[in-house]
């Protein structure tokens, strides 16, 4: 049942989702020099790739392994998908244009990316990674397992992969002042600190520190602000905030012709300005679908203050 769901979800993310962004984000990507001009808009709409694609392609797999393998043979697989495609970029530099996109969409590539940015290896290892909480969180809803035990638990995953990116990115240093002129420039590209290298584990550190101090306020305490309300209304209509957001960050701005010209104040205005907006849009669309209901505030507080009494 749950895979089917998926499957539902992966083809809406494929066709709707992939159309919708790729028409939307059209004038923000004329502006941009590294993407290929000469492409027609429908060729765009077809052969751009936004994140959505890689989420797809991840529903469609990832239930085989979370429902085949353990926690720790998960965990292994995560280690060596990231550590594959570090290699492949470092020391695999095909020639033939074929193999180019096809090292670029499945591992990525050393600087700007022609095609495909998000590349399916390393995403998926990340993808695979929120099964841990999405576990835990499944066993809270069984009664298996009690908030403030999972809390603590993940303060505690939190600070050793916190712990552990400062560490890599300290030895990254050492090797590089010790070993520049000694080791191939392909092993350093390797072990560079970016999103998917020795930062990852303080990306994570920092979602889940995030999530846990949600957790404990609403669960634990039984407060729920209005800020984590605000934030809730993009959450619960999360890929219709993502798809419009090209349009309000991006696009306008770029047939304004503000693109590449906004300085700090201009940067600070447009995320206030987008984000009003984009709150208004995702608010009006929730409560067309039913999702946000009539004082919906007054409902969510009332039903977290009952389960806090009980």
């Amino acid at each position: 049942m749950s895979y089917r769901r998926y499957m539902r979800r992966a083809l809406f993310l494929l066709v709707a989702a992939h159309l919708a962004i790729n028409a939307i984000s059209y004038p923000f990507r004329l502006t941009c020099e590294h993407l290929p001009h000469s492409l027609s808009f429908f060729k765009n709409l077809l052969f751009a790739f936004p994140i959505t694609d890689t989420i797809a392609l991840c529903l469609l797999i990832s239930p085989v392994f979370i429902m085949r393998l353990r926690s720790l043979s998960r965990a292994l697989l995560i280690f060596v998908l990231l550590i594959i495609s570090r290699l492949s970029v470092a020391f695999f530099q095909p020639v033939a244009p074929f193999w180019v996109l096809v090292k670029e969409a499945f591992f990525g590539t050393v600087g700007e990316p022609r095609i495909f940015w998000f590349p399916l290896i390393p995403w998926f290892a990340i993808f695979l990674s929120g099964s841990f909480v999405g576990e835990a969180l499944s066993r809270i809803r069984q009664g298996a397992l009690d908030v403030a035990s999972f809390t603590v638990q993940m303060k505690k995953a939190g600070i050793v992969m916190a712990v552990a990116s400062i560490l890599l990115v300290i030895g990254y240093k050492l090797l590089k002042v010790k070993f520049a002129h000694a080791w191939d420039p392909a092993l350093f590209r390797m072990l560079y600190p970016n999103r998917l290298g020795f930062l990852l584990p303080a990306y994570f550190a920092a979602l889940i520190w995030m999530f846990i101090a949600v957790l404990h306020r609403i669960h634990i305490l039984g407060q729920y602000p209005r800020f984590l309300w605000y934030l809730s209304v993009f959450g619960r209509t999360s890929l219709f905030t993502y798809v419009v957001q090209f349009a309000v960050v991006e696009s306008t701005p770029a047939i304004l012709g503000y693109t590449g010209s906004l300085d700090i104040a201009g940067l600070l205005g447009l995320f206030i300005i987008g984000s009003g907006v984009l709150f208004m849009l995702s608010f009006l669309y929730g409560r067309m679908r039913g999702w946000l209901k009539e004082n919906d505030y007054r409902f969510l507080v009332s039903n977290i203050s009952a389960g806090s009494s009980l």
